[in-house]
């Protein structure tokens, strides 16, 4: 065993080692007090491991492992203080923003308290929940996959004060949104999935993932129209393609080429989703326009993603 702790991959088969992973400096106390799987993260198809490392006199680290090669992905450590416990007792994973890549959801029980989301793709900090009334919010976390007709997964924690105990459940959908579903099917042959992601501090994420990689792709925006199904993109080289919302309302955004990892393409606002202008509520529909690479693989259009913004 290492001096701080080891954390062992054995056959489910026979109980033999299969690989040994030890802490990434700089050390702590405790690496592999929490461990938990994750989607792969590094490529090699093989899904690899979260690993937390907090102890009594060290501030709490977590960090993504490389399953096959024992390479650091990921590392993130929210206090300098000691006895944070950040990602203990318990770390999930799930992919929140639907970008391709699972995510990691943990918490810190003091000092820069609270539930922290990041990013499996980039490592970024996606979201940081905390509620001061309630002192800490624990690291009891469980995530939920997505269900039918809501493209967004959820996600559980648990949070106390001395004399009450609360739970909280999130949506990976960006604030202000509150119902979603499914506006219009897509003519795509490679069905993508499109997602929101909340950006830090302000503005949102609107991701492509699961697309053909190398295409070229444009975003589609629109509100407050029902779709047009037969409206003809024929000026785009596209046929019996059908764009919502009504082109009237729509703004095009050109995103780029999506990557060859995960087929995935991504267009941030700087804005939140709702405009201070705009009174009440509203319906938006966003959806992706993915050109074609010649007669091969001729492209088409991604579902409609519609949601009521609050």
């Amino acid at each position: 065993m290492a001096p701080y702790g080891a954390v062992d991959i054995r056959s489910g088969r026979d109980g033999s080692l299969l690989r040994r992973l030890l802490g990434p400096p700089p050390a702590m106390w405790a690496w592999g007090h929490t461990v938990a799987m994750t989607g792969d993260l590094d490529g090699d198809g093989i899904p690899d491991v979260i690993v937390g490392d907090n102890g009594p006199y060290t501030p709490g680290a977590i960090a993504v492992l490389g399953s096959v090669s024992g390479a650091l992905i990921h590392r993130w450590q929210v206090n300098t203080m000691i006895d944070d416990n950040f990602g203990f007792p318990s770390i999930a994973s799930v992919d929140v923003d639907r970008d391709g890549f699972e995510d990691v959801i943990a918490s810190a029980h003091s000092g820069n308290a609270g539930q922290y989301i990041y990013s499996g793709r980039d490592g970024s900090l996606i979201q940081h929940f905390h509620d001061p009334p309630n002192d800490v919010v624990i690291g009891t976390v469980v995530a939920l996959r997505p269900q039918a007709g809501d493209p967004f997964p959820r996600y559980v924690c648990q949070g106390g004060s001395s004399s009450t105990t609360r739970t909280y459940m999130f949506s990976g959908a960006p604030d202000g949104v509150e119902r979603t579903g499914l506006g219009s099917a897509g003519t795509l042959p490679r069905m993508p999935v499109l997602c929101l992601r909340k950006l830090i501090p302000s503005g949102f994420r609107v991701t492509l993932a699961g697309a053909e990689p190398g295409a070229f792709a444009w975003l589609v925006i629109g509100f407050d129209q029902g779709p047009l199904p037969y409206y003809d993109l024929s000026q785009l080289g596209f046929t019996n393609c059908a764009l919502h919302p009504q082109p009237a309302l729509v703004g095009f955004f050109v995103a780029g080429t999506t990557w060859p990892e995960a087929g995935y393409v991504a267009h941030d606002f700087a804005q939140t989703l709702v405009p201070a202008s705009t009174p009440g509520s509203f319906t938006a529909y966003l959806q992706w326009i993915v050109f074609g690479q010649g007669s091969t693989w001729p492209g088409g259009v991604s579902e409609a993603m519609r949601m009521h913004v609050l």
